[in-house]
């Protein structure tokens, strides 16, 4: 039989080939093998592996320390090409940057609307269990797809379902007329609601308890801002507003104001348990339908499951009645987080937001970025003819074309990460206008969102990458020979690249213009569009 060759582990010389500095990584490997086969013959084949190990495992240190010195070095080395190269070429290097920034500071400022768009109600503690009653009806020819529903829902379905842990209504704000002694007001955003509104949704009380805030009739919860200009500084708790007219209220808690990103908004909330009592056919009448329902399902509560029981409900208080009309009513739920987005009702508490305008938004943001990514690209490749003579010189003193391609996009990183800083500072000034344009509370906070870092840093990172891998592969490409004696030229394939290069991004940009310029002349039409009468005068 023929006898097998003593062979060192495959892992360990892969290992020493792949960590050894390249000068010695074969003389190195060539000396573990020689004497293992002096030992594997000597000893036997187990004690050449132990000692294979053991002195593999003695050297780790050593061949660790090597690389991160050597890498480290070379680090070095590229950022100081880097900046010389930045320095050398100013007017190059800040079309580049600038160019790059202006790119980010958009699709930063782009994103973070979407952020916010995609935000909303989220913020709530039971967020993915807090559900919105939806009724569609078709009577007497007509139809109707609304988010107001009857009053007497609510404490049906919590008392025959238990899957519901809780239900409120509530009156979507409107206009009303505010005194408190000498001071009168027309507010805005004056609601009503029930008490248990407060144990769906996680608001902010700064004075009052949620619990029985609004159990009493004539009682009234009020934000901060509304507190502040009623009643300056003093306690708000116990002070008598009179509301629409003659009706007094006592304020019974003070909430935080509402964060943009909510669908629900109000300055005042004044008991449910008001209207009932002024309004006590309310408590019967299914065909009442002005009232939003809100329900908190349980942790284990199936959505469509419950949802298909709905419609035992809508026979039991209204079958009778429907047959009659020959009508139809069902009644769904809708998610609070998909209500901003996903709204399509005729009747709402707000102005909806659509979830197609994140998705052309979001397109637009990342073709802003893929243009300045693209003007990046095609000025390093018309700038590669100046620096071919560096490559022929670092290849002729021994450069491999693996580090030639880590210097030249390492600068491109270095370029995205300065753009990125830029880009940074742009956002920073351009934000309280842009807040003003959106009517949104963006900010740029990175202690409450430190995954936002992260991700601007990836995205830097990534656009220095893309941007820079066809200039460091094109550039380190070049013969040595054919730089240094003068004959080298650029090919058609690097030239038509460029073309197409170039063509794309003109062709984004005109798409771009295009589309801002009748969504311009849309609004102007609508703003200056002669509606047939004065309405200067008309109340």
């Amino acid at each position: 039989m023929k006898q097998r060759r003593n062979l060192p582990p495959r892992i360990g010389a892969w290992f020493i080939r792949h960590t050894a500095l390249y000068d010695d990584n074969i003389g190195i490997v060539g000396d573990f093998d020689e004497e293992f086969q002096e030992i594997a013959r000597a000893r036997g084949r187990l004690a050449a592996r132990l000692w294979y190990w053991g002195h593999l495992l003695r050297s780790l240190p050593i061949f660790i320390k090597d690389i991160i010195y050597w890498r480290i070095i070379m680090i070095k080395n590229y950022l100081k090409v880097a900046m010389r190269t930045l320095r050398k070429h100013k007017g190059y290097s800040f079309i580049n940057i600038s160019g790059l920034a202006i790119g980010m500071a958009v699709c930063i400022l782009i994103l973070l609307w979407v952020q916010s768009e995609l935000s909303f109600d989220r913020y709530h503690e039971n967020a993915d269990r807090i559900h919105r009653l939806i009724l569609d009806a078709e009577v007497g020819g007509g139809s109707l797809h609304t988010a107001a529903i009857m009053a007497p829902a609510a404490p049906a379905i919590v008392q025959d379902y238990p899957e519901v842990i809780s239900a409120a209504r509530l009156r979507g704000p409107r206009r009303q007329s505010v005194q408190y002694q000498n001071k009168l007001f027309q507010e805005r955003l004056v609601g009503i609601a029930d008490n248990s509104l407060f144990r769906i949704f996680s608001f902010n009380f700064l004075a009052g308890d949620p619990q029985t805030a609004l159990e009493a009739p004539y009682t009234v919860v009020i934000t901060a801002a509304m507190a502040q200009k009623y009643f300056g500084f003093d306690d708000p708790l116990g002070q008598v507003l009179k509301i629409g007219g003659e009706k007094e209220y006592t304020v019974t808690g003070v909430v935080a104001e509402m964060p943009t990103n909510s669908h629900l908004r109000f300055n005042m909330l004044q008991s449910f348990v008001t209207v009932l009592n002024e309004e006590p056919q309310l408590k019967e009448n299914w065909f009442d339908i002005r009232f939003f329902t809100y329900l908190l399902l349980a942790e284990n509560a199936e959505p469509d499951q419950f949802e298909s029981k709905l419609a035992a409900l809508v026979d039991k208080h209204l079958g009778e009645q429907l047959k009659a009309m020959q009508g139809t009513l069902t009644l769904s739920l809708q998610p609070l987080t998909r209500i901003h987005l996903y709204s399509d009702l005729e009747r709402d508490l707000s102005s909806s937001g659509n979830i197609a305008y994140l998705y052309l938004f979001s397109g637009v943001a990342l073709f802003v970025l893929l243009i300045a990514g693209i003007n990046f690209v095609n000025l390093s490749t018309a700038r590669s003819s100046s620096r071919v003579q560096e490559v022929g010189m670092r290849k002729t003193l021994g450069a491999v074309r693996g580090g030639l391609v880590s210097q030249f996009l390492g600068e491109s990183m270095l370029y995205s990460l300065l753009s990125l800083f830029l880009a940074l500072g742009l956002v920073s000034l351009i934000l309280p206008a842009f807040r003003s344009l959106v009517g949104r509370d963006l900010s740029l906070n990175f202690l409450d969102a430190p995954w936002l870092v992260l991700a601007l840093l990836g995205a830097a990172l990534l656009n220095g990458l893309l941007a820079g891998a066809y200039p460091a592969f094109y550039l380190s490409s070049f013969h040595p020979v054919r730089v240094l004696k003068g004959t080298f030229r650029t090919g058609r394939s690097n030239r038509n690249f460029r073309r197409v290069l170039v063509v794309t991004q003109f062709a984004i940009s005109i798409a771009l213009i295009i589309g801002t310029l009748m969504v311009y002349q849309q609004i102007r039409f609508m703003k200056t569009k002669q509606l047939g009468f004065d309405k200067e005068h008309v109340v």
